[in-house]
């Protein structure tokens, strides 16, 4: 068939789908789902009995609604049920609901309804704002202002990740936009007050976040060119020259002890400009600079993957990496553009005449 020779022409065919996906249900007639009594970002208090309706499907009817509060699911109901929700039970503030019908079908068509709830049963507020305008980059402080009356202090969440705290009803932070990824981002504050269990929501705030331009090469000097393998210097001791990573303990296979400083420095050769990312795994303090710019510091390493993302023209980059080890000499560094692998001294190299 024309299927098999186009297949047989293939050395990797993998997830190549000459018929199609049925998944992707390209003439499939998507339900468009209403939830009566809710309209978007009007107060809610009490009891809501919610009744999920839907039109426009093309087999016999919704089987069934499953909804979804901030993205968990909190119950699931039959076409023709009303369903009760106590928003005693929620936190004051701003909360998705998300209204999600699907066909009986094998395949299960879905469509949904969004609905943005301020929960207003207690009267608490919290606002989130940008202190600024213009574009947001990485490398440029994002300085943002928070306010929750009553609270004791004030989470800025991305999803689940806490990215600054403030202590006290409000105050401002910095955030390196860097660490929210490229594009757009919505952030929102979560206020405690002295009840730990006592918890209420900004409105969110949407950004749009944009890479940095492009850092220019560094020149090498006349003669000189790189060799393999980068180099790291103990706070003590003669620096040593790693060709191959063995392992994440390979400051310990340079003499870096256990609470100890250390610094490594080597240098990419790009063969284009783009945006590229490093992974990042340590424990102890670290500071990554990138031909002298700062693009990275955490005084106390945990251990879990940090990614730094940055812009990078064709040609030689200088890469150092400072600070000072935990009581486990640990450190994982990847790079990559298109892929993400384990740096070493093919990548990673030094100057050398």
């Amino acid at each position: 068939s024309l299927a098999e020779a186009y297949f047989q022409s293939l050395a990797s065919p993998y997830q190549l789908l000459i018929v199609g996906d049925p998944l992707c249900q390209p003439w499939a007639k998507i339900p468009e789902v209403e939830v009566d009594f809710l309209s978007h970002g009007r107060p809610v208090r009490g009891v809501l009995n919610c009744l999920p309706t839907s039109r426009g499907a093309r087999l016999a009817d919704i089987d069934r609604y499953d909804w979804f509060l901030d993205g968990i699911r909190i119950a699931q109901s039959p076409r023709g049920q009303r369903l009760s929700l106590n928003t005693a039970s929620i936190s004051d503030g701003y909360h998705e609901l998300r209204v999600v019908g699907a066909e009986p079908g094998d395949i299960e068509t879905q469509g949904r309804a969004v609905v943005a709830l301020q929960v207003d049963n207690q009267h608490r507020t919290a606002e989130l704002s940008r202190n600024g305008s213009g574009m947001i980059r990485w490398g440029e402080p994002l300085e943002l202002t928070v306010r929750a009356p009553d609270a004791e202090s004030i989470e800025i969440v991305q999803a689940t990740d806490v990215i600054a705290k403030v202590s006290g009803p409000e105050g401002k932070c910095v955030i390196e936009p860097r660490t929210l990824g490229l594009g757009p981002v919505r952030l929102q504050a979560i206020a405690t007050a002295a009840r730990r269990e006592d918890r209420w929501r900004s409105p969110p705030l949407e950004l749009m976040i944009e890479p940095n331009d492009p850092l220019p090469p560094t020149a090498l000097e006349r003669g000189e060119h790189l060799a393999q393998g980068f180099i790291v210097r103990p706070g003590s001791g003669p620096p040593t020259t790693i060709v191959l990573v063995k392992s994440a303990y390979w400051l310990a296979d340079a003499n870096v002890t256990p609470n100890s400083k250390f610094n490594v420095e080597g240098y990419l050769d790009l063969e284009a400009t783009d945006t590229y990312q490093f992974h990042l795994r340590h424990r102890g303090s670290l500071t990554m600079s990138i031909d002298g710019k700062q693009v990275y510091m955490q005084p106390n390493g945990d251990y879990l993957l940090k990614m730094v993302p940055i812009a990078l023209v064709q040609g030689v980059h200088r890469v150092e990496l400072s600070g000072q080890t935990g009581m486990n000499v640990e450190m994982e560094v990847g790079f990559g553009g298109p892929g993400v692998r384990p740096l070493n001294g093919t990548t990673l190299r030094h100057r050398a005449k």
